[in-house]
């Protein structure tokens, strides 16, 4: 069963699947691994925002390349960053050096840029939201198993041998790429003219449609790991056992939001993520705490949806400085969702929660109710053209 899906879709899949087993084995677990080298709940945050900070430095260049260069080779480069940093971490104690060495590795994040522009590309546009949550579903897949590993291994071994094994994944995430075939893929470094899409309003109220559910996400998720812990009472195989239903939550819900129109798909992962808050927030047992957590996989099941929107509004050729702009705005989201959310957690632990739901519920109403869904419908790849 190919499900409609390209030879080279799915090597992304397979790559995207060893990049979610490389992240899965440490990141979700992270926060509690710096609260034992000392920091507190918003130094937790402003480490995490060094994964946004590289993001918002990375995407735009890298988009720029992606509508001009080899994309086989710019992939290579990009996943290629990880390995080192995550050799690093296995021996470092400080979480100043921590956050440098998150910089660094998520440098590798801006390879979704380049993977939604070559897919821009090949897919025929009414399967793009599709191949876009297949891939997103291939990460999260990765970490399903992997977190629920990682903290196992953290428990029993140290995690040091958690980071070791993660930048052996992160090799092996590269093989599948030298199988990809780039045919009738040329760049148009001549020809591409920014300027229609960067004035464009449509663009621009995309643009910060997508800032504000990304950013609510993040607060809402950033440091969650750490209330399941320091509240709730969790121990570290459990939470990572909590870490592996979120992302089968994310991977499910990815490929349902997937089947639907973008503008119900994002509404239901809003609503959905309201959901998770309110039952963490008030029944944080049993059912509903696993309810809760499968059902923050929401948070990933809207990526592919924005990723879905901007394509939908942007000429393939202009793709890869249009993802590099999706890629910016959630960059920004991840550095300032998580400072946002550690400064809010020390004031009180719910108070992220409680206030992501708020915007969420606001954001939902939005959606429901505004007329530029209708303009944003009518737009078409030309509108954008060169």
């Amino acid at each position: 069963m190919n499900l409609g899906l390209t030879r080279n879709t799915w090597l992304i899949i397979i790559s995207q699947f060893l990049i979610g087993v490389t992240f899965g084995l440490w990141f979700y677990i992270l926060p509690v691994h710096l609260r034992t080298l000392g920091a507190s709940p918003s130094q937790v945050g402003f480490t995490l925002s060094a994964m946004g900070f590289s993001t918002l430095i990375m995407v735009l260049p890298i988009g720029y390349l992606a509508d001009r260069y080899d994309l086989r080779k710019l992939m290579i480069i990009m996943k290629s960053f990880p390995i080192i940093p995550l050799m690093l971490l296995a021996t470092t104690r400080q979480w100043q050096f921590v956050m440098l060495l998150i910089f660094v590795i998520f440098i590798e994040g801006s390879v979704v840029t380049v993977f939604n522009s070559f897919l821009t590309r090949v897919v025929e546009p009414e399967d793009l939201q599709r191949s876009f949550s297949m891939v997103t579903s291939g990460y999260l897949i990765g970490e399903v198993v992997f977190r629920s590993v990682g903290a196992w291994i953290a428990e029993c071994a140290g995690m040091e041998l958690v980071f070791y094994l993660s930048a052996v994944v992160s090799i092996l995430s590269l093989v599948p790429i030298f199988f990809i075939q780039l045919e009738g893929v040329e760049a148009e470094p001549f020809e591409i003219n920014y300027l229609p899409l960067l004035r464009s309003k449509v663009f621009i109220h995309v643009s910060l449609y997508i800032f504000t559910v990304l950013l609510l996400m993040e607060v809402a998720v950033a440091l969650v790991p750490n209330y399941l812990s320091e509240v709730v009472g969790l121990e570290l195989p459990s939470l990572g056992w909590m870490g592996s239903l979120t992302a089968l939550g994310g991977a499910l819900l990815c490929i349902y939001y997937g089947r639907m129109k973008t503008r119900w798909g994002l509404i239901s992962a809003q609503v959905s993520m309201i959901l998770s808050l309110v039952l963490l927030l008030f029944i944080p047992l049993g059912p509903y705490l696993l309810t809760s957590v499968f059902l923050m996989g929401s948070r990933y099941g809207s990526f592919p949806l924005v990723d879905a929107l901007m394509g939908s509004i942007v000429h393939p050729q202009l793709s890869g400085l249009a993802f590099a702009f999706v890629g910016v705005v959630f960059g920004l989201s991840q550095l300032l969702g998580p400072v946002i959310s550690g400064v809010l957690y020390e004031l009180s632990p719910p108070a992220p929660m409680i206030t992501a739901s708020f915007g969420l519920a606001v954001l939902t109403i939005v959606t429901i109710t505004s007329p530029r869904f209708r303009i944003w419908k009518g737009v078409g790849h030309h509108d954008m053209g060169r």
